[in-house]
């Protein structure tokens, strides 16, 4: 029986205000924009955390999501892919989320396999949006890139980067480009914008270890660097220095 489907659309409100966001979310939103700046404040915020979870599986579960963005920006592609699924399965409304999480950093490793399987579970559980069908749509680019089929890649990329706008989703949009710049190459003919387009954002919002990937693909080959990269996976046992920097 085919799942329900449901839709989910994004909601209308001004990101710059904090006074937007529920307070029980504030530090989990400022650990990860911690992280993704690539600053010692996210590693703390997380060690914190996983100190005070101590042996509680629930709430050391609910650590998943940020362990997972920690090791997805430290190059631990097998840490960041499995905490997103786990967290995916342990918490079925972040789902359709989570997992193009999980299939874009299979795409940046290169795993085929993985981002197809995460592409096939975000579309099983049968939750559709706006913000939802434009990451598919990513995915299913990147997914083309890396079997070779570049013409339906490139166009998937501008279907994806054209949503991404039109959403008013400039992280998301900036990360789609650096997808296009890893996935098709910095020789592409759409990669010099879309390098530019990623380095504007990221240097605007400061996430320096996305800008070095940036700069990294655009002068050493794009896929061929992103799939070499690896750093010590992420030791969520231990509270102390539990994320690589």
């Amino acid at each position: 029986t085919a799942p329900a489907t449901i839709r989910l659309e994004p909601r209308r409100r001004r990101a710059d205000r904090v006074d937007n966001l529920p307070i029980r979310n504030l530090p989990i939103m400022l650990t990860i924009v911690a992280l993704l700046r690539g600053e010692a404040a996210g590693t703390e915020m997380l060690d914190e955390a996983i100190t005070r979870a101590g042996g509680n599986q629930s709430l050391r579960d609910l650590l998943d999501d940020r362990v997972a963005f920690a090791a997805w920006v430290a190059g631990d592609v097998e840490t960041a892919i499995r905490f997103w699924r786990h967290y995916a399965e342990w918490s079925p409304l972040n789902a359709p989320a989570t997992l193009p999480r999980a299939a874009r950093v299979g795409l940046w490793a290169g795993d085929l396999d993985r981002a197809r399987q995460d592409l096939d579970a975000t579309i099983a559980t049968g939750v559709h949006g706006a913000v939802i069908d434009a990451q598919v749509v990513t995915v299913r680019a990147g997914i083309a890139a890396l079997e070779g089929q570049v013409g339906d890649a490139r166009s998937g990329y501008r279907e994806a980067l054209t949503r991404w706008r039109e959403l008013r989703q400039e992280w998301l949009e900036a990360l789609t480009c650096l997808d296009l710049v890893l996935l098709l190459g910095p020789d592409d003919p759409d990669a010099p914008t879309a390098a530019d387009r990623a380095r504007e954002v990221f240097e605007r919002l400061g996430t320096r270890p996305f800008l070095e990937r940036l700069d990294a693909a655009m002068t050493d080959g794009g896929a061929g660097a992103a799939r070499g990269r690896t750093s010590a996976p992420v030791d969520t046992a231990a509270p102390t220095g539990s994320v690589p920097t």
